[in-house]
């Protein structure tokens, strides 16, 4: 029996190559996203930090320049912050584009299984039809050789013969004529 072959194999293939490029490029951008918000997280809880440490500090009476210092690194921070801020919009754009080229490289995949899938079926159905008519003809020589084949032919023994009226005179009219006849009196009781 052949196997079934898909006439659009390679592109199918194609396909889901390309499914799995943008899988991986999600995958990519999701990732720097993620490190975009662990750098703000880290970023916000320095922060917090630092502020803890100034007010620690000037319970136990820091120096205005420490003072200044932490006071210009909390500044830096938010300022990086802001930038990671503007990352992440843009990272997000990003990602819900590669989502649409995903969900795009999705449906062409998802047609051209559900193409294979119509051309399998229908390939099934020609193949049973074919092995239908196979059978059928292998149905049909088996047949022909069986009729061509001599029974023999056994003569059939006869039990009773029934004459009519007009071919004898020796005609019976009843059952009890006829064992009269041949039996006498004996065959009836």
């Amino acid at each position: 029996m052949k196997r079934f072959r898909f006439r659009f194999e390679t592109v199918l293939t194609l396909r889901k190559e390309e499914e799995e490029v943008q899988k991986k490029e999600l995958s990519r951008l999701v990732s720097h996203w993620n490190g975009l918000k662990e750098e703000e997280n880290r970023n916000l809880k320095e922060i917090s930090n630092i502020h803890f440490e100034m007010n620690h500090s000037t319970k136990k009476g820091g120096t205005l320049q420490n003072y200044m210092a932490m006071e210009r690194f909390v500044e830096i921070l938010k300022i990086k912050n802001v930038g990671l801020l503007e990352k992440m919009k843009e990272s997000e754009k990003e990602i819900s584009n590669q989502r649409e080229r995903l969900a795009q490289a999705v449906k062409d995949r998802m047609t051209m299984e559900v193409l294979r899938d119509s051309d399998y079926k229908l390939w099934k159905r020609k193949i049973k039809k074919a092995e239908k008519k196979e059978m059928e003809y292998y149905n049909a020589s088996l047949s022909s050789q069986f009729l061509e084949m001599e029974i023999p032919k056994t003569k059939v023994p006869k039990v009773f013969h029934v004459v009519s009226k007009e071919a004898s005179e020796d005609s019976y009219e009843t059952l009890k004529d006829f064992v009269k006849k041949y039996y006498g009196n004996k065959g009836l009781t």
